[in-house]
């Protein structure tokens, strides 16, 4: 693995915070897909990386880890989160003070609507972004209207929660819409009997997205930014 601090953080399952306490890590990725950003980080020579949603920290240490890793000269990562203090208490800050990764982050308190724009003016371009934030198909895509524009052609993309319908289908819209490349992840692939189980759940809800498994039933997309593009302006395709 590219990051034992990350599985051993993750195993701990708690995370420090700024009011002296802990708080219970949930809800973050694992350790085979912090290991797939870092490596992604670590091969490509990203300087420049950003992400939406920092919560508890995980994807956020694995990404300042991989960027000081690199040995590349002044790395900064970006997180845009509106709930870092109020929600999470300050988890993710207080982990990268504590690991000694707070000097390669930059935290943007706010929804990426809003924080976004700051960093576009400010020309802003990253090599990496990853989108694990509010998880609502109109916030998803907002999140990815902006990191497309801030992402270098050839950078890449990640997002979490694939297996969400909010997901598939932002996954079915950068696909149709914009030049991307999705990239495959084998060595994050569900065994057949877990979807077989996941499927039989999914039926005895009758929620019958649950039966589409891209990338083989992973829950981390990644692809590559081919290209930059926008549409004609009277564009649609299904999706």
């Amino acid at each position: 693995l590219a990051s034992e601090l990350v599985e051993n953080i993750i195993r701990e399952g708690y995370a420090p915070t700024l009011d002296g306490g802990r708080i219970a890590i949930r809800g973050n990725i694992s350790g085979k897909e912090a290991d797939v950003l870092a490596n992604l980080i670590l091969q490509s020579g990203s300087r420049r990386t950003l992400e939406t949603g920092v919560a508890f920290g995980i994807s956020t240490v694995a990404i300042c880890e991989a960027l000081k890793k690199s040995g590349n000269p002044d790395v900064v990562h970006y997180g845009i989160d509106p709930c870092q203090i109020t929600e999470h208490r300050g988890a993710a800050l207080c982990l990268l003070k504590k690991y000694k990764l707070d000097d390669v982050f930059r935290i943007c308190e706010g929804p990426t609507h809003l924080e976004a724009p700051k960093l576009l003016e400010s020309r802003l371009e990253i090599d990496l972004g990853f989108i694990d934030a509010f998880h609502t198909f109109d916030y998803s895509l907002i999140d990815f209207f902006f990191l497309d524009k801030l992402l270098k052609p050839g950078g890449y993309l990640a997002f979490h929660d694939l297996l969400f319908p909010s997901k598939k289908k932002l996954l079915n819209f950068i696909l149709t819409h914009r030049k991307y490349r999705l990239l495959a992840t084998p060595q994050l692939a569900v065994s057949r009997m877990r979807r077989a189980v996941y499927a039989a759940k999914a039926l005895k809800r009758r929620e019958p997205y649950c039966f589409s498994w891209p990338q083989r039933g992973s829950n981390l997309a990644v692809l590559k930014k081919v290209e930059q593009f926008e549409p004609e302006w009277h564009f649609y395709a299904d999706f």
